[in-house]
């Protein structure tokens, strides 16, 4: 989803989905309000957001870099100057077990916009005035873009050439999307979920927010539970929390007869870890000294049975299939590294010093985060699980 947006008020937004959504609109709107009225009164690109009781919200973006969110803010509105800024917003993921809370159970409700075949075409444009104790700003417009799904438009920079009608594949930088975005102009790019808290975060405060955490850790997070649980599912729970309580406690334990052997922490480049380490709290920095990341909180849950163990090297090696699958074929790195990494991974007895010499040359080497991400479920495995590949 890409929202343009003036310095001093919101232009218009486009919302780049794989589906209609019937309650898109007004959910988007609500959200946008509380960010056109936090940034609209500033009178020039140079100076901070106007005064506002809780002026630095404890908001990280999701997704693999998590840079603050006002900080990120900060950067388009200098980069903006008098012209006109964007704000790119994801929604849709791409990948399989993930999803964001916004777009699960009544909040958004899917109703396709048209049917039949060769759908392409927007729904009209919605516009309104927002008044109360917002201040009173014209709404931006909010347009439809539909997509294919694509995991690798999920990059800022590969989503903003689909939404521009390009082949969806990501830009080298400089210039960054900060600088240089959505038609040209400086783009600031989130996950849905991040836009997703900003008014509650506004109107609650950041000691609200910050009120939930475990771990030392700050706010809520949206968790995409699957795998061998007796109630996945999108659940809310407390930042930091670790995996074994998300289990007990959100998801009602493992299925009967299964035991918890192993997780993914962060969807499909996230990596994989132990069970023996699931006491680490679920979030940014917590999971980067093991080569892993929260990334879209997909957590994935594999386990041990009389009839059946799942295998971390299996997860492994039908991840590197998804990641060939899925890379844009621009860079040599990602397009050939992901095809040989499949053909490692497929032989009994892994190669393992070839295998960390391939993972080096992707992390490298590649354009964007799909080539960098994709080795880390590869030295997950040879860390962590030896004992499945010799």
């Amino acid at each position: 989803m890409l929202i343009a947006a003036h310095v001093v008020g919101i232009e218009a937004c486009y919302v780049y989905l794989r589906d209609e959504y019937h309650h898109c609109r007004e959910l988007l709107t609500r959200e946008l309000a509380a960010v056109q009225a936090y940034f609209g009164a500033t009178p020039s690109v140079h100076s901070r957001p106007h005064s506002h009781p809780h002026p630095n919200p404890p908001l990280e973006g999701e997704g693999i870099d998590s840079v603050p969110a006002l900080q990120e803010a900060g950067i388009v509105r200098v980069s903006a100057l008098e012209g006109a800024g964007i704000v790119g917003v994801s929604a849709p993921e791409g990948e399989g077990k993930t999803s964001a809370p916004p777009l699960e159970g009544e909040a958004f409700d899917p109703t396709p916009a048209l049917e039949g075949e060769g759908t392409t075409i927007a729904p009209p444009p919605s516009r309104g005035r927002l008044g109360g104790g917002w201040g009173s700003y014209i709404l931006p417009k909010i347009e439809i873009r539909r997509g294919a799904g694509a995991y690798i438009c999920g990059e800022e920079s590969a989503m903003i050439e689909s939404i521009e009608g390009k082949r969806g594949m990501p830009r080298l930088r400089p210039p960054y999307v900060a600088q240089v975005g959505l038609f040209g102009r400086p783009t600031l790019q989130h996950n849905f979920e991040t836009l997703y808290w900003v008014r509650d975060i506004l109107e609650n405060g950041a000691e609200w927010f910050s009120g939930h955490g475990r771990n030392n850790r700050k706010g809520l997070r949206s968790f995409s539970v699957s795998g061998r649980v007796k109630n996945p599912g999108v659940r809310l729970a407390p930042a930091g929390i670790t995996v074994k309580e998300l289990i007990e406690e959100f998801c009602g334990g493992m299925q009967d007869g299964h035991n918890f052997y192993a997780y993914l922490p962060g969807g499909a480049s996230g990596g994989i870890l132990p069970a023996s380490m699931g006491d680490i709290p679920l979030d940014f920095d917590t999971l980067q000294p093991h080569d892993c990341f929260i990334g879209s909180a997909a957590i994935i849950v594999l386990s041990q049975h009389a009839d059946h163990a799942d295998r971390a090297r299996d997860a492994a090696l039908n991840l590197m299939k998804f990641f060939a699958d899925e890379s844009c074929g621009q860079c040599t790195p990602c397009r050939v590294g992901t095809e040989k990494a499949v053909t490692l991974l497929e032989e009994s007895k892994w190669k393992t010093g070839l295998l960390e010499d391939l993972s080096q040359a992707m992390v490298d080497a590649s354009i964007c985060g799909l080539g960098q991400a994709a080795p880390n479920p590869i030295r997950c495995v040879v860390k962590h699980f030896s004992h499945e590949i010799v």
